[in-house]
């Protein structure tokens, strides 16, 4: 209680006990003890009836905390939209919980995944999904990835590798695991789930390993955790084959309207090659409008060969790393 209450608390009951000024006095002792025992009932009282407000308020959000439960049973909330198919090799399965999974092919660009959804690709399958933050999302074969929500996925077999893009984005994504959570910092990275440990594989940025207790893992390593939660780090490059399937899981392309750089640009970031020109004058001449012709639908590795083999670049220079250079 404030010290204005407790001043009118007082002046009122100052005012009560005067009230019949023909009584016998009470003595000051006595007038203060029945002073203090009033104003304790009634403080008793006000404490009472606000512990019946407050209990009565719980009883409602409880009531209502049930009847909305109630109501979910029986009216469930609607999965949401995380974004959508962008390109099927082989076959990906969708499991929305029901007797009936849904097979999509080659054909299936643009189908809408939403939450409390399981996808399983195949064995010799490959998959992306455009996702609805701008991340680019995609499933290695004989991969079961589950999608939670926005931010959320949930790997339990398979591998499955996120891109967060160019634009770095606020939605983060996390991976769950058995084994543990990886959630980006605005990379490039692979998860892997087999059945006795769960492989982290960083090609760009940062991820952190949430275990038994938080470990940031950098571009260029490997981490790999075991059942009895012990941890191992290897190096790894940016252009390793590991990323090979990556980058044929994005499938066919429309090259159409790119510029030479925009498409040497967008090769080199999704191989892991460092992109330079010989010259000035070459540099310039790649980012002039060039009309191109049959680019529409032409696989990603078709591309992917079209720059390696008129300039014959070989796979790897001296230090062992493949070059990117026109």
């Amino acid at each position: 209680m404030n010290p204005d209450d407790r001043a009118k608390e007082e002046a009122m009951f100052e005012r009560l006990l005067n009230l019949e000024a023909e009584r016998t006095p009470v003595p000051d002792l006595r007038r203060m003890r029945s002073f203090k025992a009033t104003q304790a009932h009634w403080q008793a009282q006000v404490v009472a009836r606000r512990r019946r407000r407050r209990f009565s308020l719980a009883a409602v959000v409880a009531t209502l905390g049930i009847g909305l439960g109630l109501i979910s049973q029986w009216l469930p909330l609607q999965p949401s939209t995380l974004g959508q198919v962008a390109s099927v090799s082989g076959e990906l399965w969708l499991d929305r919980d029901t007797d009936h999974p849904v097979r999509l092919s080659a054909g299936s660009r643009g189908v809408e995944v939403r939450s409390e959804t399981v996808l399983r690709t195949s064995d010799e399958s490959l998959a992306a999904l455009a996702w609805g933050t701008g991340h680019s999302i995609r499933l290695a074969p004989r991969t079961e990835l589950e999608l939670l929500d926005p931010q959320t996925l949930r790997v339990d077999a398979g591998a499955i590798y996120v891109d967060s893009g160019v634009i770095r984005r606020a939605a983060a994504i996390t991976v769950v695991t058995d084994h543990g959570s990886f959630e980006e910092i605005g990379t490039r990275f692979i998860v892997r789930v087999e059945p006795a440990h769960a492989r982290l594989q960083v090609r760009e940025g940062m991820v952190v390993y949430s275990g038994d207790k938080d470990r940031p893992v950098p571009a260029g390593e490997q981490l790999t955790v075991d059942d009895t939660g012990a941890v191992e780090r290897a190096a790894i490059g940016a252009d390793d084959d590991l990323w090979n399937w990556t980058f044929a899981a994005l499938g066919p392309q429309d090259l159409e309207g790119r510029t030479l750089d925009e498409f040497l640009t967008w090769m080199a970031t999704e191989n892991g090659w460092e992109l330079s020109y010989e010259s000035t004058e070459l540099a310039r001449r790649a980012r002039r409008p060039t009309p191109t012709t049959n680019s529409q639908g032409r696989p990603a590795e078709h591309a992917r060969e079209a720059v390696l083999r008129p300039k014959r670049l070989p796979p790897h220079d001296e230090g062992g790393r493949r070059r990117g250079e026109t």
